[in-house]
């Protein structure tokens, strides 16, 4: 596939200046890019893969690296990575000398926090975001976080002090019934049912 929207997005804010209308085709775009470097080098794929969207969105939507956005799990983050400005490197993901193959603050500004593994984005956003409110900040603070990781305890921490807060922060859902294997117990149980639940309920509408 010619990357013809992808070889012009160098930063969010070239993203930032196509059409909505061009989103999904750069969706398209990024996924096979980051299929063909990671076919023939390391990396971790599958999580990448299923948040080309979702970070366009964020991208397009939110003035990162103004805003803070937080990925929970690091495998999430090559689209990410290729959109603020390591596109030309991306080949050295997880290399000698290369780029990291997680989230890391000394990398860019845009890797608002430096995490590898699970359940540590809500409580990281929740303190970025206090600390923006006390310092009279107007911006957002955005955890990204997996149906995996949010079971743990980490996660719920956060979220009860969150919950107690009025600080500017969005707490993403990544649910897609996968960490390392399938997900399981009763959080994933809930949350297939209120995905179920909200499916019956939505009504679409043509144009």
């Amino acid at each position: 596939m010619k990357n013809e929207l992808l070889k012009h997005i160098n930063l969010p804010e070239d993203l930032r200046q196509l059409a909505p209308e061009d989103l999904p085709q750069l969706a398209k775009e990024l996924r096979h890019f980051i299929i063909n470097i990671v076919a023939t080098k390391e990396g971790h794929l599958g999580a990448s893969l299923g948040v080309v969207e979702l970070t366009i969105a964020l991208h397009y939507v939110f003035n990162t690296p103004e805003d803070q956005l937080i990925w929970d799990v690091g495998h999430q983050a090559y689209g990410h990575k290729i959109l603020t400005g390591r596109k030309d490197i991306f080949d050295t993901n997880r290399q000698l000398n290369g780029i990291s193959g997680f989230p890391k603050r000394s990398e860019s500004v845009y890797d608002a926090f430096g995490v590898g593994h699970s359940s540590t984005s809500i409580s990281a956003a929740l303190g970025m975001a206090i600390a923006s409110q006390l310092k009279g900040e107007d911006k957002h603070h955005i955890a990204v976080i997996g149906d995996a990781s949010i079971a743990s305890g980490m996660a719920f921490e956060g979220l009860n002090h969150a919950g107690v807060t009025d600080a500017n922060l969005l707490v993403i859902l990544n649910d897609n019934a996968i960490g390392i294997d399938p997900s399981v117990g009763a959080l994933k149980q809930y949350l297939t049912n209120v995905k179920k639940e909200l499916k019956s309920k939505i009504i679409f509408l043509k144009p």
